[in-house]
């Protein structure tokens, strides 16, 4: 095998593996794995529980988007010391801190983090509707892995801070359909150039070498 085709060769391997760990290949929740995850749910949130059977069962097998915006809490009370500090944000980063290392081992990641700065430009139907700060979207491999993380115990313990942070939240889960920011196409237009920059000199130092 040439060097140049063995450098092309390993680009498609690496491509090859970042798609299989980036990409669900476990299929959807099957009715045991609902009825595990529903077992480990809290009884005094029936609602919510409800919720979280029905988004599983209607599981596809495929990445979706969490939408998720934020209304920050004006006087922000630490669940560890019951005083108010200065910022949500201090809160929020700390439930932050677990989440983000048990989405990346997921393959799930945030893919944009904004903060408003206006209130809301189009509504109807709605009360209530100012007072949102912050918005941000979530991509998350499968249902399987979000549920994984729901149910860690360290999840758990922190989500109260994340509630703490925020006077109002509200998420729900989005099938993209058009995402140009996809790292899979980054990706791939990344390696192509790469290569192609590699394979350039390569070629140019053998014609020097001639």
């Amino acid at each position: 095998m040439s060097s140049r085709l063995l450098l092309w060769v390993l680009g498609l391997c690496v491509y090859a593996l970042f798609l299989w760990w980036y990409s669900n290949t476990d299929g959807r929740l099957t009715d045991a794995e609902i009825d595990a995850y529903m077992a480990t749910m809290d009884a005094a949130e029936p609602e919510r529980a409800a919720r979280l059977r029905e988004f599983m069962a209607a599981d596809d097998g495929q990445a979706f988007i969490m939408i998720n915006i934020m209304d920050s809490a004006d006087e922000p009370i630490s669940p560890a010391t019951g005083e108010v500090v200065a910022s949500g944000d201090e809160l929020m980063g700390h439930y932050m801190q677990h989440m983000l290392p048990a989405m990346l081992m997921r393959a799930s990641h945030p893919v944009f983090f904004g903060s408003a700065v206006a209130g809301p430009m189009d509504y109807q139907g709605m009360a209530d509707i100012d007072g949102w700060s912050d918005g941000a979207l979530v991509r998350y491999r499968s249902r399987r892995d979000i549920m994984d993380i729901i149910v860690m115990p360290e999840t758990q313990a922190r989500h109260v801070w994340k509630l703490a942070s925020v006077d109002r939240t509200l998420a729900f889960p989005l099938r993209p359909s058009l995402n140009p920011g996809d790292p899979r196409i980054l990706l791939a237009l990344l390696l192509v150039i790469v290569l192609l920059l590699i394979d350039l000199r390569r070629s140019g130092q053998s014609s020097y070498r001639r």
